[in-house]
């Protein structure tokens, strides 16, 4: 085999394992999406529909509870996953 032979050789290996290791993180990406967004789940409050994670509510009694913050279904969090990343790294000042 000649060097280019070699070189070529060790590329296509390279390129398995990274894309094996693309499709696994796909993967791990989109299960971590379905987690979040059903928990981020929508419920319906007084003819509206809010966030059941995002919004607050508190306990009034054994069996009763009043809500306390309504936070808008889809969230912010919700929201996240369908903006494009930012082109820039944002830091904390460091």
């Amino acid at each position: 085999m000649s060097t280019l032979e070699d070189a070529q050789a060790a590329a296509d290996v390279a390129r398995a394992v990274v894309d094996r290791e693309l499709e696994r993180l796909r993967t791990e990406l989109a299960r971590a999406r379905n987690r979040v967004t059903a928990l981020h789940a929508p419920v319906q409050h007084m003819g509206q529909t809010w966030c059941s994670e995002c919004s607050v509510r508190r306990s009034t009694g054994p069996t009763t509870d009043e809500w306390v913050a309504l936070i808008p279904h889809p969230c912010p969090t919700i929201d996240a996953f369908s903006e494009q990343a930012p082109d820039t790294v944002i830091t904390d000042g460091h």
